[in-house]
């Protein structure tokens, strides 16, 4: 009955343009006609998802053979920055191709529907040129908006949250629970999203699509069945390798509260690291296996040849580096994530591109992918060229905005960080690749610092409490 349903309100959508509630905005008609070059997108946005995937070694006991599968299909970027580092703004800016500046969205308690609904989102431009679009889970902060901005939507059964808390650590907020679950896969969300995803694969279409699925681990509580923790023996685990005491030392003042929420003291206080870093290479470990069945069903139908395959995550994830925990911070682990895209037929597959390179690049990636045209005022830049050839030539550097004024900005080895009271930090990833050693105080990065501010983003968003700014001639 359900999918009947979602079938019939498509059609409605296909005929009039609309199938919403007296507070939803008509969706996009679709046209007719096709433009491009008629090639399928398969997006995969896996939530809270950094860089502990086994290609990329950040944690060497990481195992994610699935996504490690599609990445030697394709170009996987190990310097992939969100637009922010956090859910709510990261998503608004991926899909509308608006950095948060150009948003207003800048934190997870902003309401993401007027700023998708004023910019537009890349299905809707893709309904405009004649694609299906259809989608499942976690793909905007709130899958609810699904609703709004897709034609065929499946809403998950099932739930991975236990009816108490598992890990006993009652200091800790609700949401940040772990342990294992007495389920099979199919019984939980990410696997029935999974499931219906193939459903469409195995579909005869009469347009090209773009199907997205959002998966929502490995985002708290980190609560999968039991098997993936199994994986993950405690006896072995270890602490992250960004891991350094006292790394809080050279931060400037602007630095010091930024993501600071006293999670760390309450894990390390109750004995819970080890535990922690395990629960989150399950969740891991369990959408990589949700990965792997859907990159199965794709390679087994007939989109195989023809079908661009897109995986991010929405921001890095901490776990005790500068005494933080989560994301909400400007420093790699906090806003550094997975980014793969694989172009069936592209003689470049299999390339690790160590580039550094943010998120805005989808919108414009997909499109240019496609043959269609890029609207003129996004912010993002096409990763076309390094999907073609790693060696590139590539000076877009990778921005990060956490908060009005506040911006990381990544080119070659470096990370320069420029708070709004502007204090500064600067890290030198090829000798410190977990940013220990700000070197913004010594005199001799003071023209390097000079260069990297000339690229900082001189808009902020006119919101209350925000400051603008205007740069010299």
């Amino acid at each position: 009955m359900r999918i009947l349903q979602i079938f019939f309100c498509a059609l409605i959508v296909v005929s009039f343009g609309a199938c919403d509630s007296e507070t939803r905005s008509p969706r996009v008609e679709r046209a007719a006609t096709v433009s491009g070059n008629g090639l399928n997108v398969l997006m995969i946005a896996v939530d809270d998802l950094n860089t502990f995937v086994s290609h990329l070694d950040t944690y060497p006991a990481a195992r994610t053979p699935n996504l490690d599968r599609i990445a030697a299909a394709g170009t996987s970027f190990s310097s992939a920055y969100a637009p922010a580092p956090a859910c709510n703004p990261s998503r608004v800016s991926v899909f509308t191709g608006r950095r948060p500046f150009n948003t207003g969205i800048y934190l997870n308690p902003d309401d993401p529907v007027s700023a998708l609904r004023k910019h537009g989102v890349i299905p809707q431009h893709l309904a405009r040129n004649g694609y299906l679009t259809m989608a499942t889970g976690k793909l905007f902060h709130r899958i609810e908006d699904n609703d709004e901005f897709f034609a065929t939507v499946y809403a998950a059964i099932g739930s991975e949250r236990p009816a108490e808390r598992l890990n006993g650590v009652a200091a800790l907020d609700d949401n940040f629970d772990w342990g294992p679950l007495d389920l099979f896969d199919d019984d939980t969300p990410d696997f029935d999203r999974v499931n219906w995803a193939i459903e469409q694969l195995g579909m005869d279409h009469d347009a090209p699509f773009f199907l997205g699925v959002g998966l929502v681990r490995p985002h708290l509580p980190w609560t999968v069945p039991e098997q993936y923790f199994e994986q993950f023996p405690i006896a072995d685990i270890r602490l992250p390798p960004g891991i350094l005491e006292n790394d809080v030392d050279d931060l400037p003042r602007g630095a010091r509260k930024e993501g600071l929420d006293g999670d760390h003291e309450i894990i390390v206080g109750a004995g819970k690291w080890k535990e922690a870093v395990q629960a989150y290479l399950a969740s891991i470990a369990y959408a990589d296996a949700a990965i792997g069945k859907l990159w199965d069903a794709l390679q087994a139908s007939p989109y195989r040849d023809n079908t661009v395959v897109i995986l991010w995550g929405d921001h890095g994830w901490q776990f005790g580096e500068k005494n933080r925990w989560r994301k909400f911070t400007l420093w790699s682990a906090g806003s550094q994530t997975s980014y793969v895209i694989a172009v069936p037929g592209l003689q470049s597959n299999g390339q690790v591109c160590d580039t550094p390179v943010d998120l805005m690049s989808i919108y414009p990636t997909i499109l240019e992918l496609l043959g269609l045209p890029t609207p003129t005022d996004i912010d993002g830049v096409s990763v076309v060229p390094l999907l073609n050839d790693c060696s590139a030539d590539w000076s877009e550097p990778a921005l990060t905005t956490n908060g009005p004024n506040n911006h990381a900005i990544r080119r070659d080895q470096w990370s320069y960080i420029r708070h709004a009271n502007g204090d500064e930090e600067l890290y030198d990833r090829d000798t410190d690749r977990w940013e220990w050693t700000n070197i913004a105080r010594e005199d001799e990065t003071r023209q390097l610092r000079q260069e990297f501010s000339k690229l900082l983003p001189c808009k902020t968003y006119p919101v209350l409490g925000t400051v603008g700014c205007e740069k010299e001639n």
